[in-house]
């Protein structure tokens, strides 16, 4: 990444234990990187994906935070959910969806990670098919909600 404040380069993935380079594919480039996942709202970090795992890496470089823990582990890839259409980055403090694909079992699922624990909780996994989530227009517990409100 070019930080043009300070005019130098920075190697965002130079500390991180695994590869960012697109395996699978066919583009006739060298070295192809999977697609990033997308920056923090705050500008401090990009979320970036290994194929099986989401990882918070620094702006600044430094070492990785792996969001979504076993993924390469366990051959399931994870990918971000984005639930919010109208988000300007990624907030950090609210919990990240993920939908989970077994790369050779072909289950699926979706994961939560909590902000407060960092830990990444399984909603579903199965050999079955789960729809989109989606925001609500008006959330839950909104006193203009439901069938009386207005």
């Amino acid at each position: 990444m070019y930080d043009a404040a300070a005019g130098r380069s920075v190697n965002l993935t130079e500390k991180v234990p695994v590869s960012f380079l697109d395996l699978d594919s066919d583009r006739d480039i060298e070295s192809p990187p999977v697609r990033p996942v997308d920056w923090s709202a705050d500008g401090r970090s990009v979320l970036l994906s290994d194929r099986f795992d989401v990882w918070q890496v620094p702006a600044a470089g430094g070492p990785g935070v792996n969001f979504t823990g076993n993924g390469q582990k366990d051959q399931i890839r994870c990918r971000r959910v984005v639930v919010d259409r109208d988000e300007m980055g990624i907030d950090l403090n609210v919990p990240l969806y993920f939908e989970m694909l077994g790369e050779w079992t072909r289950k699926t699922g979706l994961a939560r990670r909590a902000p407060a624990t960092g830990k990444l909780e399984v909603l579903a996994w199965a050999d079955a098919g789960f729809g989109h989530l989606l925001k609500t227009a008006v959330a839950a517990g909104d006193s203009a909600s439901g069938p009386e409100g207005g």
